[in-house]
């Protein structure tokens, strides 16, 4: 599913960026991805006395993939 909305997306940046390349316009294109994943995540409430509780050994998470595009357009000075 992925797969076919970043193909979906190249193929759309692609045609647009044939159709407005002869205008005097701009077009920028911010292509954003990596994994997020819990590290040292540590918390004590209170303070100094407090129970510890570790986020990340106490609850389970999977790493993800994110991803991001942005696509700007500016039509003239």
């Amino acid at each position: 599913m992925k797969t076919k909305i970043f193909t979906s997306c190249s193929l759309i940046l692609i045609i647009l960026i044939g159709f407005f390349s002869p205008l005097s316009a701009q077009l920028q294109i911010d292509l954003e991805s990596g994994a997020v994943f819990s590290g040292y995540n540590d918390v004590r409430i209170p303070n100094n006395t407090g129970t510890l509780i570790s986020l990340k050994d106490d609850l389970s998470t999977d790493t993800a993939i994110f991803y991001r595009v942005k696509l700007q357009y500016t039509f003239s000075d």
